[in-house]
């Protein structure tokens, strides 16, 4: 009798270590996509804080110049924006860019395309007009639904 006992308290079984294995594969299938998610937002979302940077740059740069014509990202002289993936960790999976058609004497048109091979490939591309509205296009089908956050 007394042996049945010392054997029961050794410890667990190999049922028990497959169950509890299976509950936290369960766990741990349900958390990673909800944690991706959020990753992939937040990131977003630090992209468009960065264009709204940008457009307060292109803002100084236009009353300096009576014209959003020439601004560039990361220039020299035209430069209204200097991109910096150590304080921009956004720049390091996306491509920021003000296409040169987009700029004319009043208006302009800030992009940020996924880089390939990043974290953020296929998310679609986010763009900002000079009027503060902003898009995703989160199919990648080249139109932009509007963003609110």
């Amino acid at each position: 009798m007394g042996g049945s006992l010392l054997r029961a308290s050794r410890g667990f079984g190999l049922l028990e270590l497959m169950i509890a294995l299976a509950i936290i594969g369960i766990l741990a299938a349900v958390a990673l996509p909800a944690y991706q998610g959020h990753v992939q937002r937040s990131t977003r979302s630090e992209a468009l804080g960065l264009m709204q940077a940008i457009a307060g740059g292109m803002e100084s740069y236009a009353l300096n110049n009576g014209s959003y014509s020439g601004a560039v990202l990361n220039g020299t002289s035209a430069s209204v924006y200097r991109l910096n993936a150590d304080t921009h960790p956004a720049v390091a999976v996306y491509n920021f860019t003000l296409p040169a058609a987009s700029l004319t004497t009043d208006s302009y048109v800030i992009l940020a395309t996924p880089i390939a091979g990043k974290r953020m490939a296929g998310d679609g591309k986010l763009i900002l007009y000079h009027d503060g509205r902003r898009g995703w296009d989160s199919d990648d089908d080249g139109d932009y639904e509007a963003v609110e956050f």
